[in-house]
C-alpha cells in the first residue's frame, strides 16, 4: 500500500513539473512573437526601390541630404570626337637611349666635319690650303655622313623613321632617362582602321582614371605584337606629372578624324563603382535618386563623355554619391535577413 501511495505521489509531482514546463514554454513563445512584432513596428522602411524600367531608386529625405552634405550639378551639352580604344604600354627606354645618344653624337660630328669642309673649300679657292688637306676634310665629312646615316637607320629600324628624324634627340634622351617623359606603344585590335596622320591619344591607368595623359603621336611602330596582330603606334608623353613606370599598362583613347558626337560629360566626382562598372545617381525628384550606368570609354580631363543614359539639364550627385551606393548595400543586406 505504501509503495502504491509513493508511486501516485511521484506521478503527481512529475505531472506538475511537466505542466509547469509547458506553461513556461508557451509563455516564452508568446514573448518571442511579441518581440518580433515590436521589431517590425520600429523597423525603418527600405529606402531602395525599382522603377517600372528596372532602374534602382534611392529615397533620401531633405534632412538626410543636408546632414551628408549632398550636392548636385546640372549636365550640359558637350561634343567629343569619335575614338578608338587601344592597349597601351610604357616602353623601357634602356635600349632606346643608346641609339638616341649615338645618333645625336654622329650628327654633332657630321656638323663639325661639314663646317671644316666648308672652311677648307674656301681656303682651297684662295690657294691657302693644300690639296691633301682638302681631301682629308672631304673624307672626314664623308665618313661622318655615313656614320650619321648608319645611326639613323639603326634607330629607324628599332623605333621608326619618324623618331629618328626628330631634331631634339639629346633633350628627348634626357627627359626619358629622368622619367619626365615616357615613350608609349599603343596596340590596336586586329581589323581596326585608323588614320595615323592626325591621331591623338589620351592615356589613363585602367584602375585609376583620375589622371589623363595627353600623348603626342610619333609614328607607326616597326613591329607587331603576336597577341594583338593589329596596327601598333608610338606616342610620347612629354609632361608626365606623375611618373609613368616602364612596363605599366594603360588604356589609350585615340581620336578619330571627322565630326564630333554630341552628349554630356558626367563629372568625375559623380562616378561610383560597383559590380565592376561605373555608375552615377541622377536627382529625379525632391527625395529620389536614380542610379544609371556610366560608359567608361571616353575619358576627359573633367570626367566621362557619354552619348546615352544621361541628358543635358539632368542633375547628378557629385557629393554624397557614395552614401547612396552604401544605402543600396544596406538594403540588400536587410533583404537577405
Amino acid at each position: 500500500m505504501k509503495r502504491f501511495i509513493n508511486t501516485v505521489v511521484g506521478l503527481l509531482i512529475a505531472g506538475v513539473v511537466i505542466t509547469g514546463l509547458l506553461i513556461a514554454y508557451r509563455e516564452m513563445s508568446r514573448e518571442r512573437a511579441r518581440e518580433k512584432e515590436r521589431e517590425k513596428a520600429v523597423a525603418a522602411p527600405s529606402r531602395v526601390s525599382r522603377s517600372p524600367r528596372g532602374e534602382i531608386i534611392v529615397t533620401l529625405d531633405r534632412e538626410t541630404q543636408e546632414r551628408i552634405g549632398l550636392t548636385v550639378v546640372s549636365l550640359s551639352t558637350a561634343e567629343h570626337r569619335d575614338v578608338r580604344q587601344g592597349f597601351a604600354r610604357v616602353l623601357d627606354a634602356t635600349s632606346l637611349r643608346p641609339l638616341l645618344n649615338e645618333l645625336a653624337l654622329a650628327r654633332t660630328n657630321l656638323l663639325a666635319s661639314e663646317k671644316e669642309l666648308a672652311r677648307a673649300k674656301v681656303l682651297a679657292a684662295q690657294t691657302n690650303i693644300s690639296e691633301k688637306a682638302l681631301v682629308a676634310a672631304e673624307n672626314a665629312a664623308g665618313r661622318d655622313r655615313l656614320a650619321a646615316q648608319a645611326a639613323e637607320d639603326k634607330l629607324a629600324l628599332a623605333f621608326g623613321r619618324e623618331l629618328a628624324n626628330r631634331t631634339d634627340l639629346p633633350e628627348l634622351s634626357r627627359s626619358l632617362a629622368s622619367l619626365e617623359a615616357a615613350l608609349i606603344r599603343v596596340d590596336l585590335p586586329l581589323g581596326v582602321a585608323l588614320s595615323t596622320s592626325s591621331a591623338k591619344a589620351r592615356l589613363f591607368a585602367p584602375t585609376d582614371e583620375s589622371e589623363v595623359y595627353e600623348a603626342e603621336f610619333i609614328g607607326p611602330a616597326t613591329t607587331i605584337e603576336p597577341e594583338f596582330q593589329g596596327k601598333a603606334l608610338l606616342y610620347l608623353v612629354s609632361d608626365a606629372r606623375r611618373r609613368l613606370a616602364p612596363g605599366a599598362n594603360l588604356t589609350a583613347m585615340l581620336d578619330l578624324p571627322g565630326g564630333a558626337s554630341a552628349g554630356v560629360v558626367v563629372p568625375r566626382g559623380a562616378l561610383v563603382r560597383s559590380e565592376g562598372r561605373g555608375w552615377a545617381f541622377v536627382h529625379t525628384g525632391d527625395d529620389t535618386f536614380v542610379r544609371r550606368e556610366v560608359a567608361l570609354t571616353r575619358p576627359t580631363n573633367d570626367g566621362w563623355f557619354v552619348t546615352g543614359g544621361f541628358k543635358p539639364g539632368e542633375r547628378v550627385v557629385t557629393t554624397g554619391a557614395q552614401v547612396l551606393l552604401s544605402e543600396m548595400g544596406r538594403s540588400a543586406i536587410r533583404m537577405l535577413e
